[in-house]
């Protein structure tokens, strides 16, 4: 499900199949509000004989919707804007199916969807062969969050390949059951995850568990939790680089929850951080930490609290321990962080070490 808004309708002069940018309203309709501001919405896009309907998320500061397709008149893929086409924020089938509110399909057993680099976005992603796995892990994220998981669970099990695909998972799962996203357990760095965009970005109260993959992302994010939304570290993950700005990053109640070994084989500007009531537990467990990464500092922590205690580090960063501030608070028990200097790190703003 979506957040909607009435008589949004806006023009664009975007090209290709990628992020869109908005332009101004169509005469007698309403731009895009800044109260949808991070927020996943269900457009559709009208560009001369041809149509789209997705799910994005809608950015105001840049006034820019990102593109999952629902359906589309290009064989249900991304339409290739020519620059001059109509967007506006519209239900889909799956949020209206009648009176009785959206069809649903409800579980009554738990469930494998399939990911592999030589399926299509226009299979049902229930076998996994060309023919059957979906091609993308975001259409896969599409079709769980249309059901009714029940008290089931729901695995999205990813084949050894590179995938360059950012994926946005918005909203609370229908039901109690817990949707996990699994690559290769025993040698995860067959199963890349690649991106320019925020890698993973959990929102909305929603719930993803991740497990058996490498994360990376050349300008962005790996994991991201924002508003309520919990991700939760499965056994296996390699955190890779993400040069430009953090491995793991908490806000405004998003957590990122680990109980399981995990390996770090990258740069980022920072491992952890916190602001605005994130929240970071990664408590008892190993982190292997490959070729001595290049960090500013290890633990960043602007608001929010990260706890790491009873943590076994193997291997060293380049770079600080910690930098609390603002009335943040580093929980790790007196335990040594990966980084240099006897001092540990910077504490300022109230910030605090405990």
């Amino acid at each position: 499900m979506s957040t909607l808004a009435n008589l949004v309708r806006m023009t664009t002069a975007t090209t290709g199949t990628g992020t869109i940018t908005l332009g101004s309203a169509v005469t007698g309709f309403k731009a895009f509000p800044s109260s949808l501001d991070g927020k996943t919405v269900t457009y559709a896009i009208k560009d001369g004989a041809n149509s789209e309907i997705g799910r994005g998320v809608y950015t105001h500061s840049g006034t820019t919707l990102t593109r999952s397709v629902l359906a589309s008149t290009n064989a249900d893929a991304a339409l290739n804007l020519s620059g001059t086409a109509e967007v506006f924020i519209t239900p889909a089938a799956e949020d209206i199916g009648g009176p009785g509110g959206p069809v649903r399909e409800t579980l009554t057993a738990n469930r494998t969807y399939y990911v592999r680099a030589d399926g299509s976005d226009s299979n049902n992603g229930l076998a996994n062969t060309s023919g059957g796995a979906f091609l993308t892990l975001q259409k896969a994220i599409n079709v769980v969050a249309a059901l009714d998981i029940s008290a089931y669970n729901v695995t999205i099990q990813v084949a050894d390949g590179t995938y360059t695909g950012s994926v946005v998972v918005s909203g609370p799962w229908v039901g109690s059951g817990v949707v996990t996203i699994v690559g290769n357990t025993t040698t995860p760095a067959n199963v890349i995850i690649s991106t320019s965009g925020a890698t993973f970005h959990a929102l909305n109260n929603a719930t993803i568990t991740l497990s058996g993959m490498e994360i990376r992302s050349t300008s962005h994010i790996g994991l991201w939790a924002s508003y309520g939304a919990v991700i939760t570290l499965g056994p296996a993950l390699r955190l890779g680089a993400c040069p430009s700005v953090y491995h793991m990053f908490a806000e405004f109640g998003g957590t990122i929850f680990g109980r399981s070994n995990y390996s770090i084989v990258g740069n980022a500007v920072h491992h952890w951080v916190t602001v605005t009531l994130g929240g970071i537990s990664i408590v008892g467990v190993t982190i292997t930490i490959s070729g001595t990464p290049t960090m500013t500092a290890f633990a960043a922590v602007s608001g929010g609290a990260i706890e790491c205690f009873s943590n076994t580090y193997s291997g060293s960063i380049s770079g600080a321990q910690y930098s609390v501030s603002n009335g943040g608070v580093l929980r790790n028990g007196g335990a040594t962080l990966p980084g240099s200097g006897t001092s540990g790190g910077t504490t300022t703003g109230g910030g605090f070490v405990a």
